[in-house]
């Protein structure tokens, strides 16, 4: 029973050793979702205030595989080898010559290509992702330093969003991270109604010269994504929402006035 348990006691992931060691060719969430994808599912990993596990080079979005590697002694290395392409016979996909083209666990080669490539973090695409980690971090290091069970707020307007609420402190004055995470395809999230749970939530007093949040983060801003798609944010008298052109993530900083 974890109710008597505060988030942070809880680790997190999106992609871990097994996950991806266990794929065939070892490919990483990034390859296999695109990047768009990549950064919302990054959002929302980091928006929660369980304690997150970034699996190595996650952060730039590391272009080398994670492939099963072993080093055996030769008998065991050799049923290891012949195991390892048996395991997916019966996967569809994979036919004879797939099958054997899935790398070696015993090659020295395997384990070579798994290696960090600690060069590129500084070249494109994978600075502007590692810009968005840092960028991911710090608001997080200032928003949960304080955090208990009773600051975290979480909804899903439909399948394929996930809202993820945070109280900077229970005390008021105090500010809530909002964090709207589109995770599949385009959509519109109705923003009105999402405030509208959150005040009540929390109680909050809205400040109503100003009808939408401050926006600290968005996944579609040039510094982050090479090929931005921005998410429009809609305000009238009558609705405010959310447009996202493809899978995506918003940050929103709302300040309480009570």
């Amino acid at each position: 029973d974890p109710s008597g348990l505060e988030p942070p006691q809880f680790v997190f992931c999106i992609q871990n050793h097994d996950q991806i060691g266990n794929r065939a060719f070892g490919d990483r969430l990034h390859g296999t979702t695109g990047p768009a994808t990549f950064r919302a599912t990054s959002a929302l990993l980091l928006s929660c205030p369980e304690t997150p596990l970034l699996f190595m080079g996650q952060e730039w979005a590391a272009s080398s595989p994670f492939l099963y590697f072993t080093d055996h002694r030769e008998e065991l290395g050799r049923l290891v080898s012949e195991g390892r392409r048996a395991e997916f016979r019966h996967f569809q996909p994979f036919t004879d010559s797939l099958r054997r083209a899935i790398p070696d666990p015993q090659a020295l080669e395997t384990f070579l290509a798994s290696k960090l490539r600690w060069d590129e973090r500084d070249d494109e695409p994978h600075a502007s992702m590692r810009r968005f980690y840092q960028a991911l971090l710090a608001l997080r290091r200032e928003a949960m330093p304080r955090l208990d069970r009773r600051a975290l707020w979480t909804g899903a307007p439909d399948r394929d969003t996930v809202v993820v609420a945070l109280r900077s402190k229970i005390e008021r004055p105090s500010s809530v991270l909002l964090t709207i995470a589109r995770l599949r395809g385009r959509g519109r999230v109705d923003l009105g109604a999402v405030l509208g749970s959150i005040e009540n939530r929390y109680g909050i007093v809205p400040d109503r010269s100003h009808p939408l949040p401050e926006v600290d983060l968005s996944t579609e801003d040039p510094r982050y994504a090479n090929d931005p798609a921005p998410v429009h944010i809609e305000s009238s008298p009558s609705a405010a929402a959310v447009d996202f052109a493809r899978p995506g993530a918003v940050i929103f900083r709302i300040e309480d006035r009570a």
